[in-house]
């Protein structure tokens, strides 16, 4: 059915956009070709004659009673107009005009109801939008290796080497209900065994594209719904894990969003470890408000039990991490940031799996 409407909104608009004034606007026609009287003659007498979006009049191709009936009601519209405008016409041209108005009545009375059919098709599809999915995915393959005294995890052996061939594969599904808004459901597979097992003693040393689960099952691993309100305005509900990152801007070149396999092959060089405070939410909300072009602000807040509904735990009585960042981006190479952020972990540990060990020893125990 969407084919059908497509070729007769062509047909109309290659003979309504079209209409030549002169039989030497079309490329195919010649003073040689044996239809070039008549051809000149519409011209003159009607001052009316269609051809096709290239300039070409195709006069060699299949005409259907549909298209010659709409080509015939062009021509009676400039007649009328003539009469309107008291031309004088010939009673020939009277006569020749009633017959073939007679003769293709049918036809005529058809694409009348064609052409309202399909305004009342277009005003319904564009009453009752309809949502669309795209499918979009990256796998991401490494063989990457650790040395050292400790590579194996026994410190009394010699130098030894670590060589792994892993993959992280994703799968992204996202919809559109309005056509401007989304939602994006993200599945995700590895075997990669982070930190090469912890073996390296610290989380810079963690790659950027591994992840927790590395059992090669397929697991929801984002669950995201992003809608506007107003031209400046976005809205981003979570209800799975979520990180700061996936809707503020980490001001990094090297960073890659959700579902990428580009950008820094290190973690600690992909993005500011602050945007990773409280990543092990399992639910929040979101907003990014742009003044301009180069103005934004950020914010969100995210809960690590927000599924929980226990003392302690839920969306707003248990660890969370509220985020608030202003960026600035005068030229194109150029973006500031003033980034807060404020992080309530009931055990008080600052890990957001990316740096030293030691950053967070401090806090361990603190209320």
């Amino acid at each position: 059915m969407i084919r059908g409407i497509t070729l007769v909104m062509s047909t109309s608009a290659a003979i309504a956009e079209v209409q030549e004034n002169s039989v030497s606007q079309l490329s195919d026609v010649q003073p040689t070709d044996w239809a070039f009287q008549a051809l000149q003659s519409l011209v003159e007498q009607y001052g009316y004659i269609a051809g096709y979006p290239d300039g070409t009049y195709q006069g060699d191709r299949v005409l259907t009673r549909y298209e010659f009936a709409a080509r015939l009601n062009a021509c009676l519209n400039t007649l009328s107009e003539q009469l309107r405008n008291q031309s004088e016409l010939s009673s020939a041209d009277i006569a020749t005009t009633s017959r073939l108005q007679d003769e293709f009545a049918a036809e005529l009375a058809a694409l009348r109801t064609r052409i309202d059919s399909l305004e009342t098709h277009t005003a319904e599809l564009a009453l009752n939008q309809f949502s669309t999915t795209q499918l979009s995915g990256s796998i991401v393959v490494a063989a990457s290796d650790l040395t050292g005294d400790t590579a194996d995890g026994n410190p009394d052996t010699n130098i030894d080497s670590n060589l792994a061939l892993n993959h992280r594969t994703r799968l992204n599904l996202i919809t559109s209900f309005t056509g401007k808004d989304r939602l994006l459901v993200g599945l995700q597979a590895s075997n990669r065994v982070p930190n090469f097992s912890g073996i390296s003693g610290t989380n810079m040393a963690r790659l950027s594209f591994e992840v927790g689960n590395t059992d090669n099952n397929l697991r929801l691993n984002l669950l995201e719904y992003r809608f506007p309100v107003g031209d400046r305005l976005n809205i981003y509900l979570y209800a799975n894990a979520a990180s700061h990152h996936y809707y503020a801007t980490v001001l990094n070149p090297f960073f890659a969003s959700f579902g990428g396999a580009k950008g820094s092959p290190s973690r600690f060089g992909d993005r500011n470890p602050i945007y990773r405070i409280g990543n092990f939410s399992s639910g929040g909300v979101a907003a990014v408000y742009r003044f301009n072009e180069a103005l934004r602000l950020d914010l969100g807040y995210l809960a690590q039990n927000a599924d929980i509904p226990t003392p302690g735990n839920g969306l707003f009585n248990g660890t969370y991490s509220a985020l608030a960042q202003l960026s600035f981006k005068p030229v194109t190479n150029l973006e500031l940031a003033l980034t807060y952020l404020h992080n309530y972990a009931d055990d008080g540990n600052l890990a957001h799996r990316t740096g030293s060990t030691f950053r967070h020893e401090s806090f361990i125990g603190c209320k």
